[in-house]
């Protein structure tokens, strides 16, 4: 039994109808939140960067499943789905589902107990600004421009 069939039969992925305004909101959130995840960075509040940056990256990820008619109840079958459905190099980063499970490690870290270093939020929020400008590439939803998503990391602010 492949991985996919596996999460299907067990609840962790299932089939949906395809809403492209769903998928289009999906998106325009996982937006928002990179850009708190931008400013957080910006002002030096790792934790709130690294947390922020980490859901971006998973709403992004969410649309892109949505657009393949499915939805997940967890990580795990969002990244089963992720490497089922976009594994083509010509789609998505290849590891996003690795990225995405380590940057749910470093959003633990920093949410639960405030370990989040400058180090940290830069590579999480490197892996989600790469990988959500992948996504809206890809999926093309009208309306939600991937040119407008800035691939430079904002610098923090001195202090």
């Amino acid at each position: 039994m492949s991985r996919l069939s596996d999460c299907l039969s067990k609840g962790q992925l299932r089939e949906v109808q395809v809403d492209p305004e769903k998928v289009a909101a999906d998106l325009r959130s996982a937006l928002s939140d990179l850009d708190g995840a931008r400013a957080s960075y910006h002002y030096g509040n790792w934790d709130q960067a690294t947390t922020r940056a980490y859901f971006a990256l998973y709403r992004a990820c969410q649309a892109a499943l949505l657009s393949r008619g499915f939805t997940n109840t967890n990580l795990y079958g969002l990244c089963v789905g992720l490497d089922a459905l976009f594994a083509q190099p010509d789609h998505l980063p290849v590891d996003i589902a690795k990225r995405i499970r380590e940057a749910k490690t470093a959003k633990d870290a920093a949410y639960e107990w405030g370990h989040s270093s400058a180090a940290d939020a830069r590579r999480v929020l490197g892996w989600t600004v790469e990988g959500v400008r992948e996504i809206l590439k890809t999926l093309a939803v009208p309306g939600v421009d991937w040119t407008l998503v800035e691939p430079d990391l904002p610098e923090p602010r001195q202090k």
